[in-house]
């Protein structure tokens, strides 16, 4: 079977590789920050009542936070973004992929089918993924697949 059909039939509780840290809307922006910062992770999910109900990221923090106007003393659950897209656990790698790649997303949240979330999926763990499990098939791409030498080396 081909790399793309593993990721295909895959699901990405195979990948998730964290639990995921998650605060309330009512928490300052300081500590959702810190909260990143001590921990090294790119964001937090934001829930209410156990239901995932935003995320914050670290371009949040760029995009949202660090512009004119705004305040640090601002509740994350102003500047988070609401409902964002989340996935079962047991969606496809693929799935994941495409939604990514479609939405510009660095992280996905994981969640039960009561929309509890139960992990966070970053690219960094996609990447890692693959490399780990497919060594042999990336560490032989071409550095362009699209452009692939017809002559031997020094001809």
């Amino acid at each position: 079977m081909s790399i793309e059909q593993n990721l295909r039939t895959q699901p990405i509780s195979l990948v998730v590789r964290h639990e995921p840290a998650s605060v309330s809307p009512a928490t300052r922006l300081t500590e959702a920050i810190a909260l990143m910062r001590e921990a090294g992770i790119g964001c937090v999910l934001i829930t209410q009542k156990r239901k995932l109900v935003g995320i914050f990221t670290e371009r949040d923090v760029l995009q949202r936070v660090l512009g004119p106007g705004m305040k640090l003393s601002k509740r994350v659950g102003d500047v988070m973004t609401r409902d964002p897209v989340a996935l079962e656990r047991t969606a496809s790698i693929s799935e994941a992929i495409v939604a990514m790649n479609r939405g510009g997303y660095r992280h996905i949240p994981v969640v039960d089918r009561s929309g509890r979330p139960v992990g966070i999926l970053s690219v960094k763990d996609v990447t890692d993924f693959v490399v780990e499990h497919y060594p042999v098939e990336i560490y032989n791409l071409p550095p362009d697949p699209e452009n692939v030498s017809t002559r031997p080396d020094g001809a």
